[in-house]
C-alpha cells in the first residue's frame, strides 16, 4: 500500500495572499500594512469602535534607544489611518524615563468612547501592570490616576502582567492577568474605579490571586458575564505531572470565588503531557464559554476549542464531550499552531485565528477557521485553513473582530529586513470567490516517498479539465530551476514522477501544485 499525504493535512497556502476572500475595498486589496515612525513595531490587540472605525494596539521599539512604548493606532472603515487621532493616525505612550519596555495586550472601550490600554511595563529589572487610559482623539487622559497611566505590582512583585480588560455596566475596570516572583506565577484579577484607584470592595484588596500545582500559574483573557461575575481563563503546572492543564475560573462580583462553578469555583481540563497553551475566551450569548488555544507539544501541535456549560463542565453537545483538536500541519515538525483569538457571528458560528510555524521553514502563517455552533469545522467558509505568510520571527499573537456588516478583521506581525510592521487584514466570507468547483477531488492528493532521496510520485484527482502547475520552492521562498511543470491535464486520476534537482541540500522544501482556481502545498523533507 503506498504512503500518502491526504488533504486533509494540506493548508491553504495562498488562499488569503490570493484574495479569494479578501476585501478589496479595504487598503490595499484587504491588506494594511503600517510601519511606525521606522520602528520595530509588534501588534497584539484589536478593536471595533461602533462607529467602526477601527483600533489596533501593541508595542514600539525604537531603532536608536531600543526602548519599547505602549503603541495605539486608530484606522477608518477603509483601512486608511484616522489622521485626527493623535498624530497621523497613532499614539506612543511612555512610562518611565528610560530602559523602558512597555507593550498593550488588550483594549476596551468605555461607554463615553474613552479607550483603556493594558498590558506591562518593565523598567530597572522589574515589570509592573501598566495601565493608560486615552481621549477619543489619541490623547492621555490625565483625570485617570494623575498623569493618565497607573503601574501596580501584586503578588510577588517581580513581575506583574495585565492581559485583558474589560468594563463593568457601572464603568469599574476589571483586568486579568498573572504575577510572578521569578520562579511561579499566580493568576489575578483587579477591579479598578473609573479615576484608576483600585476598588478595594472587590476582595477587599481590589485585586483576587489563585494559585495552583506548584504555582507556576498564568491568566490569559477574562470575560464579563451580565450578572457581574467574573471568568477568567488560564493554566496551571503541576496539578498532573510537569503538564499543563486548563484552568476557568469564575469569581463572584466581590472577588470571591464562585462555589458553584465547576469544582469549587474552579474548572480543571488536562489533555494530557504536552505542551498546551491557553489563547482566547469568548461568552456565548446563552451563556457558555468558550475557551481556545493549542495542545500538543513543542514538535507538532494543534488548536483547541473547548465550551463549558453556565455551570463550568465540559459541554458534551460541542465536538467530542465538549472538545474540538483541529490539525493544521505544515509539515512533521512545527511549532505550536493554536488560537489566540475568537470572534462570534451574530448566527451563533465561531471564528477562531491564530498563528503557526513550520520548524523547517521558520515561516510563520496565519489560521484563520470558522466553525458551527457544533463545533464542527465550517467547511462553507473560503478561508477554512487561510494562511498569511509574514517574516521568520513574527509576533506570535493574531487577533480577531467582526464588523457589523459581517466582515472579518485579522490583525497580526510582519518582520521583513529586520524591521516589523502592524499588518490588518479584513475578509469578506460572503464575497463570491469565481471558485464554483474545486478542481482537486478531496483527499486525492498524495505524495510518495516522503521523506524522499532523488524523487518521489505526486498523485492527484481532477475533477474537471485544467492546467496544473507543479513548482519546487525553498526555505528562503525561491523557486528551483528545471523543475516546474505547466500543462493542460484531463479530468480524471493523475500520477507524475518528480525528479529532484541535482546535488539538492537536504532539508524542507515546499511542492506547490496549481491549478487557475487553487493553490496545495506539501512540505518535502530530502534526505
Amino acid at each position: 500500500m503506498k504512503p500518502f499525504i491526504s488533504l486533509a493535512f494540506l493548508f491553504f497556502l495562498f488562499t488569503a495572499v490570493n484574495g479569494q476572500a479578501l476585501d478589496p475595498s479595504f487598503g490595499n486589496n484587504g491588506i494594511v500594512r503600517t510601519n511606525f515612525d521606522r520602528s520595530f513595531d509588534e501588534a497584539h490587540a484589536l478593536l471595533v469602535q461602533p462607529d467602526g472605525k477601527i483600533l489596533a494596539a501593541g508595542s514600539l521599539l525604537e531603532q536608536v534607544s531600543f526602548e519599547r512604548f505602549f503603541l495605539l493606532a486608530r484606522y477608518n472603515e477603509d483601512g486608511s489611518p484616522d489622521r485626527n487621532f493623535g498624530t497621523n493616525g497613532w499614539v506612543k505612550t511612555e512610562f518611565h524615563m528610560g530602559n523602558e519596555s512597555s507593550t498593550i495586550r488588550a483594549m476596551a472601550l468605555q461607554a463615553d468612547g474613552k479607550i483603556i490600554a493594558v498590558g506591562s511595563s518593565n523598567s530597572n529589572m522589574k515589570t509592573e501592570l501598566a495601565v493608560a487610559r486615552y481621549h477619543p482623539n489619541g490623547s492621555i487622559d490625565t483625570t485617570f490616576d494623575h498623569n493618565g497611566k497607573v503601574l501596580i505590582s501584586t503578588g510577588g512583585n517581580f513581575q506583574t502582567e495585565g492581559r485583558s480588560v474589560r468594563i463593568q455596566p457601572d464603568s469599574k475596570i476589571v483586568v486579568g492577568g498573572f504575577t510572578s516572583d521569578g520562579l511561579g506565577g499566580e493568576l489575578v484579577v483587579w477591579r479598578m474605579h473609573m479615576n484608576g484607584a483600585l476598588d478595594s470592595t472587590f476582595n477587599g484588596l481590589g485585586h483576587a490571586i489563585t494559585a495552583f500545582g506548584l504555582g507556576i500559574d498564568e491568566g490569559v483573557e477574562l470575560l464579563l458575564q451580565p450578572d457581574g461575575d467574573v471568568i477568567v481563563g488560564g493554566a496551571t503546572i503541576g496539578i498532573n505531572s510537569l503538564a499543563v492543564t486548563f484552568v476557568l475560573l469564575r469569581y463572584e462580583a466581590n472577588g470571591s470565588l464562585d462555589s458553584t462553578f465547576g469544582d469549587q469555583g474552579i474548572s480543571y481540563t488536562y489533555f494530557g503531557a504536552g505542551d498546551d497553551h491557553p489563547g482566547a475566551l469568548a461568552l456565548q450569548p446563552d451563556g457558555k464559554i468558550l475557551f481556545a488555544g493549542s495542545t500538543g507539544s513543542s514538535i507538532h501541535a494543534n488548536s483547541a476549542l473547548l465550551r463549558y456549560d453556565t455551570s463550568g463542565k465540559l459541554d458534551t453537545t460541542f465536538g467530542n464531550q465538549g472538545i474540538v483538536i483541529t490539525d493544521i500541519p505544515h509539515g512533521p515538525f512545527e511549532s505550536p499552531n493554536g488560537i489566540t483569538s475568537l470572534a462570534l457571528q451574530g448566527d451563533g458560528k465561531i471564528v477562531s485565528a491564530g498563528p503557526s510555524r513550520d520548524q523547517n521553514s521558520f515561516q510563520y502563517e496565519w489560521s484563520i477557521l470558522r466553525y458551527l455552533p457544533d463545533g464542527s469545522v465550517d467547511h462553507t467558509f473560503d478561508t477554512l485553513v487561510s494562511t498569511y505568510t509574514s517574516g521568520t520571527n513574527s509576533a506570535t499573537e493574531v487577533s480577531v473582530a467582526i464588523q457589523q456588516d459581517g466582515k472579518i478583521l485579522v490583525l497580526g506581525s510582519e518582520e521583513y529586513n529586520n524591521d516589523s510592521d502592524f499588518v490588518l487584514v479584513r475578509y469578506d466570507p460572503d464575497r463570491n470567490t469565481g471558485i464554483e468547483q474545486p478542481s482537486f477531488t478531496p483527499h486525492s492528493l498524495f505524495i510518495y516517498p516522503n521523506p524522499l532521496k532523488t524523487a518521489t510520485t505526486l498523485g492527484y484527482t481532477l475533477q474537471q479539465s485544467t492546467e496544473v502547475s507543479i513548482k519546487l520552492i525553498n526555505p528562503l521562498g525561491q523557486e528551483l530551476g528545471g523543475f516546474g511543470t505547466y500543462s493542460f491535464q484531463q479530468a480524471g486520476s493523475h500520477e507524475q514522477l518528480l525528479t529532484l534537482p541535482p546535488e539538492l541540500p537536504t532539508g524542507p522544501y515546499f511542492l506547490l501544485i496549481s491549478t487557475p482556481q487553487e493553490t496545495f502545498s506539501f512540505t518535502l523533507l530530502v534526505e
